[in-house]
């Protein structure tokens, strides 16, 4: 069988398809070679579980400009877990605005957080939230709005935002509501079903989406002719209409519109996701990821192509900020940045070339099939300085259960040629997978010491949350352990947050719930006290880290700011919380 993956030389872009194959190995160009995967030019695809046509025909032009206002709410965790809120620009409405002013709408954002990044509220149900209220939010709407679109990217948000909705909807009772992001696409019909207010769900990529619908409105058009949403009936029934074709044209796409966000908050804060102080952006060079985890729901959002930019288009990018923001350093942001060889080799090559004085990191993790000596020494060249290597777990048979694909000895010589660059690497980790058992966890604690050999300098132990779309979600229901239609199962979904270790359930049945938090905290104990004993002088860089309050590594991050000697916290202080109920 062929594999599916391709490079249009004349429109610029990548694609790989392993949804019906496995990886292989490495190819001498083109990084992994797949075998297997759906045909890039057929007109159906599968995408939510199914294959279905795509839908097909121009789009519809917009008889007039619509007011158009999107919003991100207040980020919500539970109170135990405040320590462990902090935010990223909202780079996903960034782009769905910047497709909606190209296409003649006014657009304004309002970014909860972005807006008020000191504010805290201490909810009355044991949470916290960190931005506008939905007062404050209603306050910024302005009073001529078509349509509202609502982000909700994290499932253990949704019961925050739903109420959000509620107050906003009764401030705009005759303006229509959708709501967009990873929770609507995986949870579309019982949102729809709970909750009246939103006229419609946009499903997987919102660029093109959110653009059809402003033009339906505008007609004063039904919505049941839009590809790529959820809608309710005549008599109230949900249901879906044709999926949207995936974007392929990636670097026609235009830029994130950063103009609508409060931008200079993030980058005047240093706020991102790694603990390095710079003015940081977001970007993403990649949409999608070609394999299949049980625990992620990516295959739902974007199914399985990877659709790359090209890496000219990358670094325009990227020197716009440079210039434009004073932006030094940036996180990549994607599912997985790095799966062609080829790719990384020119985007790196290109950065040397340009001496653009940057740094870059992948902090959400990538793949470690194309990362051999000779990519990371470009990487490290180009000014890559911290990245995450995705392991799960360090057992091969939970590997197989879970179709992580992926070569752990590979990965670990990738970790020693990382360290051996001083490229700063964390292997992250999941605790209390369903099935998994103590030799699992045997078989990790094994791994975690060859880890620890081979250099990496953080690692990161989460405990198991099952995301809705995921694989490993639609069992749990299936098996009756998860009950969507529960009354307090919004509430269920808020503490399902990897950090909130005091609530946990075990969904392993070799596990005692309460032994989650001891686990993860004997891996990370187990992990550095080998680091140590391997390299002292990492632990006197710790010490000097902790003196000099300077910040290279995660470890030197999270006790920096324990220990309330994190300059950002002056700069994020809060005014008094305020105390309010939730729905």
């Amino acid at each position: 069988m062929l594999a599916a993956s391709c490079y249009s030389e004349s429109r610029g872009y990548y694609v790989i398809d392993v949804s019906n194959g496995a990886a292989n190995g490495t190819g001498p160009e083109c990084g992994p070679v797949f075998d297997g995967g759906a045909a890039l030019a057929g007109d159906a695809m599968t995408i939510r579980g199914n294959t279905r046509q795509m839908a097909t025909g121009g789009p519809l032009q917009a008889s007039r400009a619509l007011s158009i206002v999107l919003i991100r709410s207040a980020t919500v965790m539970p109170t135990a877990t405040a320590n462990a809120l902090y935010e990223l620009p909202p780079i996903g409405l960034a782009y769905v605005a910047a497709a909606l002013k190209k296409a003649g709408h006014r657009v304004r954002i309002i970014d909860a957080f972005g807006e008020a990044p000191g504010r805290l509220n201490h909810e009355t149900d044991g949470f916290t939230t960190k931005g506008l209220t939905a007062e404050g939010i209603i306050e910024r709407i302005p009073h001529d709005v078509d349509l509202i679109g609502v982000a909700c990217m994290f499932s253990n948000s949704w019961f925050y935002c739903r109420s959000v909705i509620a107050e906003i909807a009764a401030a705009f009772p005759s303006v229509p509501i959708i709501v967009g992001g990873e929770h609507a696409t995986a949870d579309c019909r019982r949102l729809l079903r709970r909750v009246p207010e939103v006229l419609c769900c946009v499903l997987g990529e919102g660029e093109e989406t959110a653009v059809d619908i402003a033009a339906h409105l505008s007609h004063g058009l039904p919505l049941d002719t839009v590809p790529g949403i959820a809608l309710r009936d005549p008599n109230g029934e949900v249901f879906t209409t044709p999926d949207r074709r995936r974007i392929l044209e990636v670097d026609e796409i235009p830029w994130p519109d950063w103009d609508a966000v409060p931008i200079k908050t993030y980058l005047d804060r240093n706020l991102a996701h790694d603990p390095y102080f710079s003015r940081t952006m977001p970007m993403l060079a990649s949409r999608g990821c070609p394999y299949q985890c049980t625990f992620c729901s990516s295959p739902q959002m974007f199914g399985t192509k990877w659709v790359a930019r090209t890496p000219r288009k990358v670094f325009e990018e990227i020197k716009h900020y440079y210039d434009t923001y004073g932006a030094r350093y940036f996180e990549f942001q994607d599912l997985t940045t790095i799966v062609r060889r080829d790719w990384i080799l020119t985007f790196t090559k290109l950065l040397v070339d340009e001496h653009l004085d940057i740094q870059w990191t992948m902090p959400g993790g990538t793949r470690s099939e194309a990362l051999d000596a000779e990519v990371l020494g470009w990487m490290k060249r180009s000014g890559c300085r911290s990245f995450g290597y995705a392991a799960e777990s360090g057992s091969e048979e939970e590997q197989q259960r879970i179709k992580k694909r992926v070569n752990l000895s590979r990965m670990l010589a990738s970790m020693r040629e990382a360290a051996k660059l001083g490229i700063v690497t964390r292997c992250h980790l999941i605790i209390g997978l369903p099935d998994q058992t103590k030799k699992d966890l045997l078989a990790t604690f094994g791994f975690l010491a060859r880890v620890a050999w081979a250099g990496a300098h953080d690692v990161g132990c989460f405990a198991f949350s099952p995301y809705p779309g995921s694989e490993i979600y639609q069992n749990l229901v299936a098996e009756g352990r998860i009950d969507p239609e529960a009354a307090d199962y919004d509430k269920v979904l808020a503490r399902n947050v990897f950090t909130y270790y005091e609530q946990r359930c075990s969904w392993s049945p070799h596990l005692p719930a309460w032994s989650i938090t001891w686990i993860c905290l004997a891996m990370y104990s187990y992990f550095y006290a080998l680091q140590f004993l391997f390299r002292p002088q990492r632990l006197l860089a710790l010490l000097y880290s902790l003196i000099s309050r300077e910040k290279h590594t995660y470890l030197q991050g999270f006790l920096i700011k324990r220990l309330g000697r994190d300059p950002a916290l002056r700069l994020n202080e809060s005014p008094p919380a305020t105390v309010r109920g939730v729905s």
